[in-house]
């Protein structure tokens, strides 16, 4: 029945005069908890499943490759699954130009410590019960790129060295964050004040550097953001990403009140190896520190230091891949402010099997939150455990 329907649409493709550059293509995922717990006074045992990004998408081009467009049908509105289209031009070999929606995003630069580091086993097996996967914590520092609904341009006048800008606008009906119109219409100011600027050159051998500032203007309590990274990959087998990211200072004024806002800066580092055969290991860590919030008269009150780090060993054992996905989650504390050190950490083996275009995913999660002594706001007791096992299901085609 598939195969039926991927026949007759791309026969309704060429007969529509759609070039033969068209492809089609598309997946679905099932995750299954078989059992998850905590340590939680009167907590039950649940169990649960979730479908994950079933979808078809149809990408075209013109033969030339000066014109093009994508198509993504899904069949949940959330992010990666929901509908979303764009169409590309390429009016001269140095311009590209893009408008629409596109929920895969672009530009980003957070190789090896976002999506990357656990690829598609994120959505079933990698991260912990809560399903908070980290990646929110590790890619601070670097910048995430464009994934919106709104305007790209393109620019490569010289060998090596791309300029990225982009405009974003509010979402459509074709954006993960849907409305109910499927136009999109805002105040200039407010929308060109959010642009996203991203310039990077590639060093022949040696890796890439990524500059970019993020306009946040358009929002009352942010101004922009600039960031810098590296991501080096002169030496064989390894790469290296290193990044940060500074917050401009802000200020809001509230019923006469003003609030100066000093974001904490964010370092980022992330680290791959492979040995060429069986064995590799993958690490990020992430770092904020030197933010602070001053509110009328009052002194400063400092955002506490934060520290995460992970690391994943893995090996193919023929029949499957074996991971250890081992975590320290947001190491923190603030003497000056009251506050105790604290911090959370996690463990999550888990295996991935591929056949063909199927992939199939069992695990196990443990992870520890800081627990706060009863009756106080600062000081910590142990922990709180939650623990679960997962299983999922995917298939591409």
């Amino acid at each position: 029945m598939k195969k039926f329907f991927v026949v007759l649409l791309t026969l309704a493709l060429v007969a529509g005069g759609v070039s033969a550059q068209t492809t089609v293509s598309g997946g679905v995922g099932y995750k299954w908890t078989v059992v998850e717990g905590s340590s939680e006074e009167n907590s039950d045992l649940k169990t649960g499943y979730g479908v994950v990004s079933p979808q078809i998408t149809l990408t075209a081009s013109n033969e030339e490759k000066t014109f093009g467009g994508r198509l993504r049908l899904g069949a949940q509105q959330d992010w990666g699954a929901g509908h979303y289209a764009y169409a590309w031009w390429k009016p001269l070999d140095f311009l590209r130009l893009k408008f629409g929606v596109d929920g895969d995003g672009e530009w980003g630069r957070t190789d090896i410590v976002a999506w990357g580091f656990h690829a598609g086993a994120q959505d079933y097996v990698a991260g912990d019960p809560a399903n908070k996967y980290y990646d929110g914590v590790f890619d601070k520092p670097f910048f995430g790129g464009f994934g919106g609904f709104g305007l790209w341009t393109s620019f490569t006048l010289i060998p090596n060295l791309a300029v990225n800008l982009a405009a974003p606008y509010p979402d459509s009906t074709l954006g993960p964050n849907a409305t109910t119109a499927a136009s999109a219409s805002g105040i200039a100011k407010d929308i060109y004040n959010q642009i996203k600027l991203n310039i990077t050159y590639a060093f022949s051998g040696a890796g890439t550097l990524s500059l970019a500032y993020e306009s946040d203007s358009g929002k009352p309590d942010h101004t922009g953001k600039i960031s810098a990274s590296f991501l080096v990959t002169a030496i064989s087998g390894i790469q290296i990403n290193a990044g940060a990211k500074y917050t401009l200072p802000a200020e809001q004024t509230t019923g006469g009140v003003k609030t100066v806002s000093n974001y904490p800066v964010a370092l980022g580092l992330g680290f791959t190896y492979s040995d060429g055969g069986d064995f590799g290991v993958k690490a990020r860590l992430a770092s904020e520190f030197a933010g602070s919030t001053k509110t009328g008269g009052t002194d400063p009150v400092e955002t506490p230091f934060t520290l995460s780090f992970a690391v994943m060993p893995y090996y193919n054992l023929g029949i499957f891949t074996a991971y250890l996905n081992l975590g320290l989650d947001a190491l923190t504390g603030a003497k000056k402010n009251g506050e105790d050190l604290h911090f959370g950490w996690y463990v999550n083996p888990y295996l991935v099997k591929t056949i063909g275009p199927g992939t199939i995913y069992a695990g196990f999660q443990l992870k520890g939150d800081p627990k706060k002594k009863t009756g106080s706001t600062t000081e910590y007791d142990g922990f709180t455990i939650t623990w679960a096992v997962p299983a999922g299901i995917s298939y591409s085609f």
